[in-house]
């Protein structure tokens, strides 16, 4: 059976990317595969595709979505930063439906991960489960991009 919860994101992710389309994806064929992963993760990334996308976004893209938000939610926190809730980093998301990216912040948390330089970069992202699509840089290399 498929929780309530996941069953309101999923139909709100439906009508923003895909109004009135009779050959909608089926909710129950996508918990099937993304059942593993916690479901405020999956609601949080139904948001962020809600408005990042342009079409229904795949199993794949949601799952992704939803781990990168579930692994920076557990990183070890700070004090809190708007930009970043006291992680570091933060999802940096685009209009034009480009992948995400991630940036480290400026803030106090951030700059620990400053300190110890571009070599970093590559851990953090093996650590957040980033495919190749997606970069990770300091979060002033993102100023000026489609966000």
């Amino acid at each position: 059976m498929v929780p309530q919860p996941f069953v309101n994101a999923f139909d709100r992710l439906r009508r923003r990317c895909q109004p009135q389309r009779d050959n909608a994806p089926d909710a129950a064929l996508y918990w099937e595969a993304l059942s593993d992963l916690p479901i405020d993760a999956l609601d949080e990334a139904a948001l962020q595709l809600a408005r990042a996308q342009k079409y229904f976004p795949t199993v794949s893209e949601w799952a992704t979505t939803a781990r990168a938000l579930d692994n920076i939610r557990n990183l070890p926190t700070q004090q809190r930063c708007k930009e970043c809730a006291g992680r570091g980093v933060f999802m940096v998301q685009y209009r034009s439906g480009e992948p995400f990216d991630i940036a480290v912040c400026a803030c106090k948390a951030g700059r620990l991960y400053r300190a110890l330089g571009n070599g970093v970069l590559p851990l953090l992202k093996q650590q957040l489960k980033l495919s190749d699509e997606h970069r990770i840089h300091w979060s002033e290399w993102f100023d000026g991009d489609d966000a």
